[in-house]
């Protein structure tokens, strides 16, 4: 999850704008499956098949990034 805060100030004929995003706000670190495998016991097609996981992503750590933007 991401969010984002933002503040305009009206300076005369400039504007000020503050904003603060954050991404993984949460801080989810665990993996994400991507995909999975099949096999079977002892390679027989008469047994069932087992799913693994296969693939996995990362998100990356909590982010903060603070901007300031001057308009004149």
């Amino acid at each position: 999850m991401s969010g984002h805060v933002a503040y305009t100030l009206n300076l005369k004929k400039s504007q000020l704008r503050f904003q603060l995003n954050i991404s993984n706000a949460l801080d989810h670190r665990k993996p994400i499956t991507t995909s999975f495998g099949t096999c079977r016991v002892q390679g027989a097609a008469a047994n069932a098949a087992n799913y693994a996981p296969n693939g996995f992503r990362f998100i990356g750590p909590r982010q903060l990034i603070f901007s300031t933007t001057l308009k004149f």
